[in-house]
């Protein structure tokens, strides 16, 4: 009888983690030169830095979490030795709540400030989508002047274009979390005597209502409806192909039967806030020079308002 073979310890590979990735000097540089003329026209706009950990508490992050079952589902999160959950920061503006409501008797009113850094976010890597990226974001909190939304609009203009993207090259996308509640109660997903009503239901609709740009309408309705299934990936060939060899490796990176069309823009956005964001490579190709943008500005809550939000990645 043979004797069983001793599996060997995997030797640990010098590689970076699915949805990360390293950069070097001249785009470390790029990207501090422009983040440092972004923040310039944010400062000359009156707007004050503010630094926040990159770890919150997942009752701080609260409702802000994915509506998943786990508090590590969205979010890279683990439990501390007293047992509560710890999150790295997913976006800008949660931190800033749990700023606002921690510190605001000692904060001006309305409250005007940017914050530059990395946010994280534990979802499935794909072109042009990572799991570590960085947000430019600007709010203003505790008014409810428009001209706080209109101010936050002509900032974003004036950001890009110190960015180098040239008037006529960039959309703002303007958008209200009311439209979208006023769509809930149209057809019946929300009400307004009881408002945590069917909000699993509306988390469903609001985040396949997210997907628009990238899956279209009728992917949105599929999500909706039926189901939608993704394309499957088939062969070119039928001719085997040795593990490991160039041409595996390439078919399992770029399937040539499961590409689909890239939208004007990169497939994900903040949830709220005015975002730009450079395009995928796909869309490189076919628009080299189009970037697009969108914004929303947020109704009052309990213990904040905010009345706009920027975010720019």
């Amino acid at each position: 009888m043979a004797k069983d073979k001793i599996k060997k310890p995997r030797r640990p590979r010098a590689e970076t983690p699915r949805g990360f990735r390293d950069y070097f000097g001249a785009e470390v540089r790029a990207r501090a030169t422009m983040l440092g003329r972004i923040t310039e026209v944010y400062h000359s706009y009156g707007f004050d830095p503010l630094e926040t950990s990159a770890v919150e508490t997942v009752e701080a992050l609260g409702k802000f979490l994915p509506d998943v079952d786990r508090p590590n589902e969205g979010v890279f999160a683990w439990q501390d030795d007293d047992e509560s959950w710890l999150a790295l920061r997913y976006d800008l503006t949660a931190p800033l709540a749990r700023v606002y409501a921690q510190h605001r008797l000692k904060l001006p009113t309305p409250y005007r400030r940017y914050q530059v850094g990395p946010v994280w976010r534990n979802e499935k890597p794909g072109p042009g989508r990572f799991r570590q990226f960085y947000q430019c974001d600007a709010d203003t909190v505790g008014s409810g002047n428009v001209a706080a939304d209109a101010e936050i609009c002509v900032m974003l203009g004036d950001a890009l274009e110190a960015a180098g993207i040239a008037r006529g090259d960039f959309v703002i996308r303007i958008n209200n979390r009311k439209v979208l509640n006023g769509v809930m109660e149209a057809i019946g997903l929300l009400d307004p005597g009881d408002p945590e009503k069917d909000a699993h239901r509306r988390g469903i609709v609001m985040r396949a209502i997210d997907k628009i740009d990238r899956l279209g309408p009728e992917g949105v309705r599929l999500l909706m409806g039926p189901g939608r299934r993704p394309a499957r990936a088939c062969a070119s060939s039928s001719a085997p192909r040795r593990r490991g060899s160039p041409a595996s490796r390439s078919s399992r990176r770029s399937p040539s039967c499961s590409k689909r069309a890239a939208p004007p823009g990169s497939s994900t956005r903040a949830w709220c806030g005015v975002s730009a964001t450079t395009p995928d490579r796909s869309t490189r190709r076919s628009s080299p020079s189009r970037w697009w943008a969108t914004t929303a500005s947020r109704g009052s809550s309990a213990r904040w308002r905010a009345a706009g939000a920027t975010t720019i990645w």
